[in-house]
């Protein structure tokens, strides 16, 4: 009878080393658990932290997040004028016809080196005063592009492109010079000027946009 007593009672030890055991791993799989399930949440909320922190610079175009680079461009306009200020609304539709998002900047401190460059000179008097004070403040070591805006009708556009006149300029190396046709009242209106000036900024945002 002690045996058997003995017998039952080490079978009833060994059950309870063994509800022991179960019971020791179960708090450590609930804590590994628990602590995935606190990661997960973490990343969740730097995610969305980061979103919200590249939606709210994106009002300044102060974003410096290499993924809010994909697909934009940047126009500046160096000098605000009611006609440049009708032609940013047509230039960012152009950009988003041809698949691009535009970023319209005012001041020379919100360019970011990162996105390709178009700058904006309206022609008034003469060519090259004109350009020479639309570049003044810009120190831009990557090619860039230099909207020649002609406030006009056709038959008052140049005959011959603007480049054609500037491209053996030393100081203008490296700067690709677009004439653009612009009408307060037909805006971007349709002309070989325009036609020519819609490709030569497509095939500019192809090189140089990050996809």
């Amino acid at each position: 009878m002690t045996e058997t007593t003995y017998l039952q009672d080490d079978g009833q030890d060994k059950q309870r080393e063994n509800y022991g055991l179960v019971g020791t791993q179960g708090p450590e799989n609930d804590q590994s658990s628990c602590g995935c399930f606190i990661l997960k949440c973490l990343r969740r909320l730097i995610r969305c932290l980061c979103r919200t922190i590249c939606w709210l610079l994106s009002f300044f175009n102060c974003c410096c997040c290499p993924r809010c680079y994909k697909g934009n461009v940047q126009i500046f306009i160096p000098v605000q004028t009611p006609t440049t200020f009708g032609f940013s609304s047509a230039i960012s539709r152009l950009c988003k016809e041809i698949s691009y998002k535009c970023q319209l900047c005012y001041d020379v401190a919100m360019l970011h080196e990162a996105l390709p460059l178009v700058v904006v000179c309206q022609i008034s008097s003469r060519f090259e005063p004109d350009i020479d004070f639309a570049l003044n403040d810009i120190k831009w070591k990557k090619p860039f592009v230099v909207l020649l805006l002609h406030c006009g009708l056709e038959s008052s556009l140049p005959t011959l492109p603007t480049a054609s006149k500037l491209g053996n300029m030393e100081k203008y190396q490296n700067i690709e010079f677009i004439d653009v046709a612009y009408n307060i009242d037909s805006e971007l209106y349709p002309c070989k000027t325009n036609k020519t000036a819609r490709s030569q900024l497509q095939t500019f945002f192809k090189i140089n946009v990050k996809a």
